[in-house]
C-alpha cells in the first residue's frame, strides 16, 4: 500500500514538472513595458545549420536598442469599436 501511495504522488510531480502554464488575458498587465533589441552581425555564424547538438556562435553579434513594446488596456486605445473581442493592445515604439 505504501509503495502504491508514493508511486501515484511521483506520478503526480512528474505531471507538473511537464506542465505547460496556461496564460489567460487577465494574465498580461496593462501598463507593463520591455525593451525589444536587435541582433547585428547574425551573418558572421551559420544559423541555417540545424538538428541535435547543433551550437549556434552568436558571441560576435552586438544587440541595439530597437524600441519598447507596452501592453494596453484596449479600452485606452482609439481602436476599441474596431476590435470589440479583444482585451489588450501592445504599443510599439
Amino acid at each position: 500500500m505504501k509503495k502504491t501511495v508514493t508511486f501515484i504522488i511521483l506520478l503526480l510531480l512528474v505531471t507538473n514538472l511537464f506542465s505547460q502554464p496556461i496564460l489567460m488575458s487577465d494574465s498580461l498587465l496593462t501598463g507593463r513595458s520591455f525593451n525589444l533589441f536587435s541582433l547585428n552581425n547574425v551573418n558572421i555564424s551559420n544559423i541555417t545549420i540545424t538538428g541535435e547538438n547543433v551550437l549556434w556562435d552568436l558571441s560576435s553579434t552586438t544587440a541595439t536598442l530597437a524600441g519598447t513594446a507596452e501592453f494596453l488596456d484596449m479600452a485606452d486605445t482609439p481602436y476599441e469599436s474596431e476590435y470589440p473581442e479583444a482585451n489588450f493592445a501592445m504599443k510599439f515604439t
